[in-house]
């Protein structure tokens, strides 16, 4: 996200998303983000030097696009600012991928664009996160024992084809 090229040089910026186990810990994690972002701004020698930066909290599902154009940059100086998505895992999957009550999801063309421009991935405390879950809930034997892929192992699998651009 801190490219040290000169903004003429630098191409589209890449976003970031930070995955968590829960949306509680994604409150946590964007809010200590923002004081880190703010900050580091307030500190710097040359603050007019970082790129600009946005966070955006995905709580509850939302559309994706609309969340990171409305959101205000932490760090707002040059360049078309890079977007740290911060949620978790089943919220982002169902604003790729499901409507939420009254909000559109996110279009199809903006949800292959945001795998695409992803090109960092944080996976929060990852054995929580992609570990499989025996369907009900339970971790013990079940009659069939088929399971499902978690969430952000269905995400992580989507921003590796984004950015191949499978």
């Amino acid at each position: 996200l801190f490219d040290e090229k000169p903004p003429s040089v630098r191409s589209t910026p890449d976003n970031a998303v930070i995955v968590t186990p829960t949306t509680e810990l994604a409150l946590q994690v964007s809010s200590v983000l923002t004081s880190l972002l703010t900050s580091l701004t307030k500190s710097s020698k040359n603050p007019n030097s970082l790129p600009s930066v946005k966070v955006v909290t995905v709580t509850p599902a939302q559309n994706l696009h609309l969340l990171s154009s409305s959101a205000t940059p932490v760090t707002s100086n040059y360049g078309e600012a890079s977007t740290i998505f911060v949620g978790s895992a089943k919220t982002i999957n169902l604003s790729c991928t499901k409507s939420q009550g009254e909000l559109s999801p996110t279009p199809l063309p903006l949800v292959q664009n945001f795998y695409k421009k992803c090109g960092f991935l944080v996976l929060d405390e990852v054995d929580r996160l992609l570990l499989q879950k025996k369907r009900g809930g339970r971790q013990s034997n079940q009659a069939d024992g088929r399971s499902h892929p978690r969430p952000a192992a269905c995400l992580a699998s989507e921003v590796a084809r984004g950015r191949r651009g499978s």
